[in-house]
């Protein structure tokens, strides 16, 4: 018993240690202080960016306690806890107090890091919270307009863009190299033109116009080529023939000139035979609009050096006394006779609405063409009954080079046939191809697999978007093509004879283009990684 109750002394002391111990830990609770940077409070999640080219919507989830929130953007990572000095910063003024906020005076085509703060009266600011992607990036911006037929010379371009918006200079480049950088004053600002030059005739020009250093639009365009001398110079007027008797009177010369103006039609429904020996350049002046070129058909003589036509809109369209008329012509070119012509070039010009092709050799006799080229040149509505470069003169019609650059086409039934006839070369390079081919019919045709290029058919910087039929098909030669850079939408199909090595883009062409139902073919897809190096330079971005 003594044992027991010693027992339980001890346990009862024990408890009351016990107990005062806790009591006097429960007394000196606060006896220190917390810290209030522990107190803060948290970052905000799941950021999302929706960027057009000045600005971008930002959207995150509300963090609780929270008055308003600071969001930074920079050019540089943002690892450091201070606001950058070079940072865009929002919401210094306690205004952003909810999502969505919309971020304003971006630089276009820039990547930013953005991160965004939790703020808050009487708590501390929660830490930074960052983008998962960390950085956005801003489309490309275009304040610039097209350039007009009535703003460029052999020698000169008027730029124009949105008047009063932030710039500072223009930047004009001759492929890769800056030929011009121009600082621009406050009077071209003001009235969002300038005119430059000291420019090369007949050179492809980028004109791209900034804010510092950040781009806001830029625009393609192509001088004219000087007024080419000959050895016989006409300057045509208003109410002046382009027929037989002109070219008639031309017979002695080796060489001719035609000044076309602007803005004027000549048409001749008789047709018109160019004297053997002569070579002949239909040459468009510069102005508001392309002098319209409406003629039956062109026959040629034995022998040419060189056909050209220059900035002109040749039509299949017949005109009655000035007047159009609901009938087509149906060639410019149907030669049937011998001829051997060393170029035939069309540089600058629209060609349309031909009943059959505006280029067709046919019949029996030997016909060799070196060179058929056709550049900055835009092709439209065309019939199904004959391909646009038609060679079906079996095995007498040659056509050794065939050259097609920086081009758009658009709405025709079939491209090239050279029917059983072997060709040197085809080169397609930049041009962009919509509405092409219908059924059953070739993109290009050599009539079999016997026949071809002997230096095969070169296919760079091209796009393909729409086929007229899911029958079309695609080429039928001895010749391999030979790709690169060159994009198919989803809507461009063929039923055989694809052409092998082109990429797919994953969308159609209304996907791809802004309005290609009108014509309109610039590229609306930011997201088109080859945007500023494929198709037709005059779309691009």
């Amino acid at each position: 018993m003594k044992i027991n109750k010693v027992k339980y002394r001890v346990l009862s002391v024990s408890l009351l240690l016990l107990t005062a111990f806790i009591a006097a830990s429960c007394d000196n609770a606060n006896d220190w202080t917390t810290d209030d940077a522990y107190n803060r409070l948290f970052h905000t999640t799941s950021i999302s960016i929706s960027p057009t080219a000045t600005e971008a919507i930002v959207t995150w989830n509300a963090t609780p306690k929270s008055s308003y929130y600071i969001i930074e953007v920079s050019k540089d990572s943002l690892y450091q806890d201070e606001v950058q000095s070079t940072s865009l910063v929002f919401g210094e003024d306690k205004s952003i107090t909810k999502s969505p906020y919309t971020l304003t005076d971006l630089d276009s085509a820039t990547k930013y890091y953005i991160r965004i703060r939790s703020c808050s009266e009487t708590l501390t600011n929660s830490k930074w919270g960052y983008y998962e992607k960390y950085a956005f990036s801003t489309k490309s911006e275009q304040i610039m307009s097209s350039v007009a037929a009535a703003d460029k010379t052999s020698s000169t371009v008027t730029l124009r863009w949105e008047a009063g918006k932030a710039v500072t200079s223009l930047k004009l480049l001759s492929g890769e190299i800056v030929v011009q950088t121009i600082a621009l004053t406050a009077e071209d600002i003001a009235n969002g033109s300038l005119t430059v030059t000291a420019l090369s005739p007949q050179t492809a020009y980028t004109a791209s116009i900034y804010n510092g250093e950040a781009k806001r639009g830029s625009v393609n365009f192509e001088t004219y080529p000087d007024v080419p001398t000959s050895d016989k110079m006409i300057y045509l007027s208003a109410g002046d023939s382009i027929n037989q008797t002109l070219f008639d009177g031309l017979a002695s010369y080796s060489s001719a000139t035609l000044a076309i103006p602007a803005g004027v039609l000549f048409a001749n429904n008789d047709g018109l035979t160019i004297p053997d020996g002569l070579s002949v350049n239909f040459f468009g002046l510069p102005g508001e609009s392309k002098a319209i070129l409406s003629i039956k058909a062109i026959t040629l003589s034995a022998n040419h050096a060189s056909i050209k036509f220059t900035n002109l809109d040749i039509t299949g369209y017949i005109y009655e006394n000035g007047t159009i008329t609901s009938a087509l012509n149906s060639y410019l070119f149907n030669q049937s006779a011998a001829t051997t012509v060393s170029t035939i070039s069309f540089d600058d010009c629209l060609v349309h609405d031909f009943a059959n092709t505006p280029f067709r050799l046919q019949g029996s006799e030997a016909k060799t063409i070196g060179t058929l080229s056709f550049n900055n040149c835009i092709v439209t509505n065309l019939k199904d009954s004959y391909y646009f470069i038609n060679a079906d003169a079996n095995k007498v019609g040659v056509i050794n080079n065939i050259s097609i650059t920086n081009s758009t086409f658009n709405g025709v039934g079939r491209f090239i046939l050279s029917k059983s006839t072997n060709t040197a070369s085809i080169l397609l390079d930049q041009c962009t191809f919509y509405n092409m081919i219908a059924s059953g019919r070739y993109f290009i045709d050599f009539g079999g697999t016997s026949n071809g290029p002997s230096n095969g058919i070169a296919i760079s910087n091209c796009l393909f978007a729409l086929t007229q039929s899911a029958t079309a098909k695609g080429i039928r030669s001895s010749a391999t093509a030979t790709v690169e850079n060159s994009y198919v939408t989803s809507d461009w199909v063929f039923s055989s004879n694809a052409i092998s090595g082109v990429t797919s883009y994953n969308g159609t062409s209304t996907d791809l283009f802004t309005d290609p139902t009108t014509g309109n073919f610039s590229i609306k897809d930011n997201s088109f990684s080859s945007s500023e190096t494929c198709g037709d330079p005059r779309w691009r971005n």
